[in-house]
Formats: C-alpha cells, sequence, structure tokens
C-alpha cells in the first residue's frame, strides 16, 4: 500500500532524462565543465553522469577528480559499451584528442553508433558559467534523439 502510494506520488513530477558521459581532458575547462555539470544536475530535468575522464598522461591514470576517474585512451571503448555511455565530450583546443580509429569504432560499431561525440568550444564553457539553462538546452538538443 505504501509503496504505491509513492509510485503515485512519483509519477505527479516530470522524469529525469538521465545520461551517462565521459569528458574527455582534465585541464582547466574540463574541471570548469564538471562543475557546471553538477550544478546543472541540481536543478533540471536532464541529468548527466560522468562516469569517466580521459587523458593520455600516466600518471593521471585512476586518480578521482569530483569523484569521476580518469581513465587513458586505450580504456575508452570498452567505458562506453560496458557502461552505456551516450556521450563523449570533447573541448575543443583541449591538448588530447581522440585517435581517428578510436573515432572510427565509436562512430561506426557493426554499423550503429555506439554513442555521440559531442564538441564543445571554450566560448561554449564561458557561456554555460553564465547560463545553466543555455547548457541543459544544448545537451537537450544533442542527446534527445538517443
Amino acid at each position: 500500500m505504501i509503496k504505491a502510494g509513492y509510485m503515485a506520488f512519483c509519477s505527479l513530477f516530470k522524469p529525469h532524462q538521465s545520461f551517462s558521459i565521459i569528458v574527455i581532458g582534465i585541464d582547466y575547462q574540463s574541471h570548469k565543465l564538471l562543475q557546471l555539470i553538477i550544478a546543472m544536475n541540481r536543478s533540471n530535468t536532464i541529468k548527466l553522469n560522468p562516469i569517466a575522464l580521459i587523458d593520455d598522461e600516466p600518471w593521471h591514470n585512476r586518480t578521482e577528480l569530483y569523484g569521476v576517474k580518469v581513465h587513458s585512451e586505450s580504456d575508452l571503448v570498452s567505458l562506453v559499451i560496458n557502461k552505456n555511455v551516450k556521450a563523449v565530450i570533447c573541448l575543443e583546443g583541449e591538448r588530447m584528442r581522440i585517435s581517428s580509429l578510436t573515432e572510427k569504432i565509436l562512430m561506426n560499431k557493426g554499423h550503429k553508433t555506439l554513442c555521440q561525440l559531442i564538441y564543445i568550444s571554450k566560448e561554449n564553457v564561458l557561456e554555460f558559467e553564465d547560463s545553466l539553462k543555455n547548457m541543459c538546452d544544448f545537451f537537450k538538443e544533442r542527446l534527445n534523439n538517443l
């Protein structure tokens, strides 16, 4: 009886869309983006769940940033498959880039796109700082068709 009442209560609210994501890089812009994602998750109907950061420096491997573990690029495809990642976010100007082979695998694994690659400019990150609503709209537009 209590469970049925709780379910009815929960149905009154708009369900949250939640998407697992991976962020490429751990530089200043990546820090800023993670902070903004955390802030956006507190107040919007779309939730981005960062499950990994990717960096090419071996001494960063397995460290954590905002509770998100840093992995090497060689882990990227398996993380996308095993964690049901919907988007890999690449910040333009980031020193580390996804190799073209990894990009091909992500975009065309057995003729099925594994996840969406989203490229974000530094200007977008600055714009997101000014308005979390703009950030939410940006991701809704790109992730709604998944």
